[in-house]
């Protein structure tokens, strides 16, 4: 899976600005993952690699883009 800078966005005040940082890389990275096809939803819901992410709300937002059906109207 393509988000290990995830591991890197560290936790803590010491760690602010460099985790931004490397969160942004993360997020980048992870966007152009999705980009490329990738689509796991179930697996980027639960892997711990992704966990410094999951309060940011564009790492909230692509996962609720994800989960919208691509023909939500569809019979």
């Amino acid at each position: 899976m393509p988000c290990s800078p995830a591991l890197l966005a560290g936790t803590g005040p010491a760690a602010a600005d460099e985790a931004r940082t490397e969160g942004d890389r993360a997020m980048e990275v992870l966007m152009r993952s999705v980009a490329d096809g990738y689509r796991k939803l179930a697996l980027m819901r639960s892997a711990p690699a992704l966990d410094a992410l999951r309060p940011r709300p564009e790492f909230q937002a692509l996962l609720m883009d994800l989960a919208f059906p691509d023909r939500p109207f569809a019979p």
